[in-house]
């Protein structure tokens, strides 16, 4: 059986108990080709904000299916009350980029959105300055130097093209009401702020998070204290092989 096929039917139901679920990461490692387990020129960055670790584990899978594949990897956490414009590493350096995040209201973490918005705009754009007493306004600001006083970014046609860098997004979820339903416009929006750097979004991947200490039993999901669990984070690894044959594929030319 095939790597993939293999964690295909561990996480579609063709495989059953905890114990074979336990060893199936084992498994995947030792039965990858050769010429997975062989180093490329291939760099990825997986940034992420977690307030409660959920997004974090996910990372981390992420980051464990990347290197297995031969793609070097960076990781960092985004914290929730830093500097964005202090972000060690430059987004558009890497072939792949996976941002993630936490949902608050159906919306992506405000510090991830800073961290992406850096490079397009020089500054945080969630933060306006307000004027001390006797200075401008922020609109007469506006009228002489663009958005915030320093300058608004260039619009114009962005044209992707197969050897644009990548990205994906992904998210961890509460989605009491729609379940994953919730959780697609904070997908679609950090994507759409990638894509304005110029790089292609070619996914999303997401899964139920805890963020309560108890189940909501009348919820879409009765079993969140739990998530994400393996079955979860084997998809995450499935969703970045699967990204990375996408990929693979595009810049050859093939379909």
């Amino acid at each position: 059986m095939k790597r993939r096929d293999f964690i295909k039917s561990a996480v579609g139901g063709g495989l059953a108990g905890a114990g074979i679920l336990t060893g199936v990461n084992d498994v995947l490692a030792a039965s990858a080709p050769e010429t997975e387990k062989k180093k490329t020129s291939k760099r990825s960055l997986i940034m992420y904000a977690s307030h409660t670790n959920n997004t974090a584990k996910v990372a981390e899978r992420f980051k464990s299916a990347l290197e297995r594949n031969g793609w070097q990897c960076d990781i960092s956490k985004i914290k929730q009350d830093g500097d964005p414009t202090a972000f060690p590493y430059a987004i558009k350096d890497y072939d792949l980029v996976c941002a993630g995040s936490g949902i608050n209201l159906h919306m992506p973490y405000a510090e991830l959105i800073a961290v992406i918005r850096i490079p397009r705009y020089g500054y945080d754009p969630l933060k306006a300055v307000q004027p001390a007493p006797g200075m401008q306004s922020t609109e007469e600001q506006e009228k002489k130097t663009g958005a915030g006083g320093k300058g608004a970014p260039a619009h114009g046609k962005i044209v992707f093209r197969p050897e644009s860098k990548k990205c994906v997004s992904f998210a961890t979820y509460g989605g009491l009401e729609f379940g994953p339903w919730e959780v697609q416009p904070a997908l679609d929006w950090i994507n759409l702020e990638m894509a304005h750097l110029s790089i292609e979004p070619v996914g999303k991947f997401c899964c139920p998070g805890k963020f309560l200490p108890y189940d909501v039993t009348s919820g879409y999901y009765n079993d969140l204290t739990t998530r994400p669990n393996e079955k979860d984070l084997m998809r995450a690894e499935l969703f970045i092989e699967q990204i990375l044959e996408a990929i693979a594929d595009r810049t050859s030319g093939t379909t």
